[in-house]
């Protein structure tokens, strides 16, 4: 299962404020998309991370224990993204394994958003 940055700024948003329409809100997203976001996060079974009652949502015991992961991961990623946004340089070495096809096509333009300075890549 893949859960994007974005089901997870959907879940916490939500999650937070108890409501998938305050979520929506919030977002400046439909209640419907939200709705099927969090939907989607839960596809998988014994994946349930809330409890719906009436118009509000409460964290079940694995929701609440997910709550803390997801919004540690969403202030690594802007963390992240704040640094790349920087622009400055990276330094230090850097070996990555990849597949000849993601070697070839989605490294290399990765590695200029990165500024690596030295890279080895080994084809698997």
């Amino acid at each position: 299962m893949v859960i994007t940055f974005r089901q997870l700024e959907i879940f916490v948003a939500a999650a937070r404020l108890g409501s998938v329409t305050k979520g929506a809100e919030k977002l400046f997203l439909t209640q419907a998309a939200v709705s099927m976001s969090l939907s989607e996060m839960e596809r998988l079974p014994d994946n349930k991370l809330l409890d719906r009652v009436g118009r509000k949502i409460l964290l079940n015991e694995y929701g609440r224990g997910i709550f803390p992961k997801a919004v540690e991961l969403i202030k690594r990623i802007c963390d992240f993204k704040n640094f790349i946004a920087k622009k400055e340089k990276v330094f230090g070495h850097l070996k990555l394994v990849a597949t000849i096809a993601v070697g070839n096509y989605v490294l290399p333009p990765m590695m200029d958003i990165l500024h690596m300075l030295s890279v080895e890549v080994f084809y698997i």
